[in-house]
């Protein structure tokens, strides 16, 4: 499926296929992907987490105005225009837009209420549960294609560049985020995403996949090499392109739009653990080949968690510790939302199809189906592989077994036990899509059932 209008030298040499991305969801649940070590190391550190008292990065860039200064001089850190606009609003907290990052300040009312401070036997609840919608939903629109296209990119990063020159000018202290405990001050960065919502297209299967990171996608994308071999009638390509999807509105309607989505709380440790080791040197480390500089601080999961920034600002203030080219902008990407690439511009659902990484193997058997369903005549049906029911086989899970998400646990407990709200109110948007019940309590009002095309209520993209 060739891109009309693009030298084949600049085509997006890497697909997806179709049938293959399926499998690699499936492979995902199964731990069939080499995980088991991994998981045998998180669970160990994790069991630490109690004893951590993550202070290490507030006494070391406190206010991080001079590395800010520094990041921006060197082109890192690019103070916006639309800095106040792209921030989607957090009570008291403001910025006044076009004002020089260094100058903006965050002024607090400390209320009474504490945002998400939820009992432990709820919160343990929270931790463990997939999202609560799923399956099938009501979709009322596009993604707008601002969202999603590659020339809009620079756009999208103008945006967020600000808000990272807006948020590397605040004080960081213990005071500053015990004040946030109302959530008044917790940053919401994500009035678009960061550098693009990543969207894939079958036009023959009439089919969109929208991934997201830490969310089963890398696992989707082991197959992409799938479509390097033998280009298939199931391969899917990357959708940056607005023009592939003429009239916007009409064939956004007419193709099959589903995702799959993770537990946010899970998701954000899994996210801190796969930046701060993978991609960052040891607390104390001083740089490699050749590049040197203060010993690295070590961004722990207690500061994290109340800060989900953290990693990338880290990365721009000591650029030596965060060697290879990933750096600040992958830091960044990966603490994006889930919800913010699943709605319309009126913050209506724009999927038709919402599966559970925690029930990956269920959803995505009725994603399948409903794809057949709805076939053009002559195109034949997809079906999973014999093989990858046969990898399923085993003893059937007991009913009083624990789920995936329990070894998070501990990252939400004693210590750390702070982290559930300071998440929760920074992926406020994906607490609203998948768990409804909750987000209506915590704003005041009852938990009302609402209906998808009025749910998840935010507001139109920033204006250009």
């Amino acid at each position: 499926m060739s891109r009309k209008g693009k030298p084949a030298a600049s085509r997006r040499a890497v697909r997806l296929g179709l049938v293959g991305a399926l499998v690699a969801l499936l492979f995902y649940s199964t731990g069939s992907l080499g995980r088991s070590n991994q998981e045998t190391e998180e669970d160990r550190e994790i069991s630490e987490l109690e004893h951590e008292d993550g202070s290490d990065f507030g006494a070391a860039i406190d206010g991080s105005k001079g590395a800010a200064a520094a990041a921006a001089a060197a082109g890192q850190v690019a103070a916006s225009t639309f800095a106040g606009k792209a921030a989607s609003g957090a009570g008291t907290a403001s910025a006044v837009n076009g004002t020089a990052a260094g100058d903006m300040v965050i002024q607090v009312q400390v209320g009474t209420h504490r945002k998400y401070g939820l009992p432990d036997d709820e919160v343990t609840e929270a931790v463990l549960a997939a999202s609560q919608r799923h399956g099938e939903v009501h979709k009322a629109g596009p993604l707008p294609a601002d969202f999603w296209t590659a020339d809009k990119r620079a756009w999208r990063e103008e945006v967020f560049n600000g808000i990272v020159a807006r948020d590397m000018a605040q004080p960081r202290s213990r005071q500053y985020w015990e004040a946030d405990a109302t959530g008044e001050l917790a940053l919401k960065p994500l009035a678009l995403p960061f550098p693009l919502c990543h969207t894939y297209v079958n036009h023959k299967y009439r089919v969109i996949f929208i991934i997201h990171p830490k969310s089963a996608s890398t696992a989707t994308k082991r197959y992409m090499t799938l479509c390097r071999l033998e280009q298939t009638d199931s391969c899917l390509s990357p959708l940056e392109d607005a023009a592939e999807l003429v009239p916007l509105q009409d064939k956004w309607q007419e193709y099959f739009v589903f995702t799959f989505i993770r537990n946010p709380w899970a998701r954000a440790y899994s996210s801190w653990k796969f930046l701060r080791e993978g991609f960052m040197l040891r607390p104390g480390g001083t740089g490699q080949h050749g590049q040197h500089g203060p010993p690295c601080v070590g961004g722990a999961w207690a500061d994290y968690c109340g800060d989900p920034l953290l990693l990338g600002r880290m990365c721009l203030a000591q650029p030596h510790c965060c060697p290879g080219k990933e750096s600040a902008h992958f830091m960044f990407y990966h603490m994006t939302d889930q919800a913010t690439c699943l709605l319309t511009a009126k913050g209506q659902l724009a999927v038709d199809f919402i599966g559970r990484v925690e029930h990956v193997d269920e959803d995505m058997q009725a994603a399948v189906k409903l794809i057949n369903s709805r076939l053009l005549p002559g195109v034949p049906p997809l079906s999973l592989p014999a093989e990858v029911a046969a990898i399923n086989i085993g003893p059937k899970r007991g009913e009083d077994r624990p789920p995936d998400n329990s070894r998070y646990l501990p990252a939400f407990q004693g210590n750390a036990a702070p982290c559930f709200a300071k998440l929760a109110r920074f992926y406020e948007k994906d607490v609203k899509l998948m768990f409804p019940a909750l987000y209506e309590l915590e704003q005041g009002g009852p938990a009302e059932k609402v209906e998808e095309e009025e749910e998840p209520g935010m507001a139109d993209p920033p204006a250009r």
